[in-house]
């Protein structure tokens, strides 16, 4: 337990294959995810970190090296697929300030006990010019919207907060970062999902959203 509570990881450490098979049930919709990823992340390799590393995934696709997360089970994982996994929360991580050119969190925010701490961290342990790269799901968008109807039986979300475009732009405005930009993907219900998706405005088109900002 830290000064930010106890950190959401109940389901991921009671179901992480659940969580695994969500990818393999839906292919299509991951590549759409890493596809709206990729629009930011820079064409030259750094140092890079997942905040919310879970099983790796994610990290292993974006050539992430490094993963910070409190499920050790999630943690397994991602070592397993070669990624430097280290345990810890995103309120207070324990890397060397200025010691990363990007840092990815992707359906990460609306776990967090305190989202403003959280990115303020990630701000700290940024270069100045560094990227963060915030992937959520729009709570506007109509995926949003169903999953907001379902919270209470959904086996991941449940205890999850969902945000919307204008929250997660002051956020991250309070938290140091500028140039602020927003695209999203995933326009259909996920079982629609069978083939490549475009890049859509972050308008509650697409309920994927990633956020790409620098830090000052």
């Amino acid at each position: 337990m830290t000064m930010a509570g106890v950190p959401k990881i109940g389901p991921f450490k009671s179901h992480t294959m659940d969580y695994e098979d969500w990818f393999e049930k839906y292919p299509w919709v991951y590549a759409a995810e890493l596809k709206a990823l990729r629009y930011f992340m820079p064409e030259r390799s750094g140092n890079f970190l997942e905040v919310g590393v879970g099983s790796g995934r994610f990290a292993k696709d974006l050539g992430i090296n490094t993963g910070i997360d409190p499920c050790p089970e999630m943690l397994a994982l991602a070592r397993e697929r070669g990624v430097r996994a280290v345990l810890g929360v995103a309120e207070f991580m324990p890397f060397v300030s200025g010691g990363f050119d990007l840092a990815a969190m992707i359906t990460v925010l609306c776990f967090l006990n305190d989202p403003a701490a959280a990115l303020t961290e990630t701000g700290r342990i940024l270069k100045r010019g560094g990227l963060l790269l915030l992937a959520f799901i729009d709570r506007h968008s109509p995926l949003g919207s169903l999953y907001r109807q379902h919270q209470a039986d959904s086996l991941f979300y449940r205890e999850a907060r969902f945000y919307g475009v204008d929250e997660v732009a002051g956020l991250m405005a309070k938290a140091g970062f500028v140039g602020l930009h927003f695209i999203s993907a995933i326009g259909r219900p996920l079982a629609e999902v069978d083939r490549d998706e475009p890049i859509l405005s972050a308008t509650g088109q697409g309920a994927f959203v990633v956020a790409c900002g620098v830090k000052r």
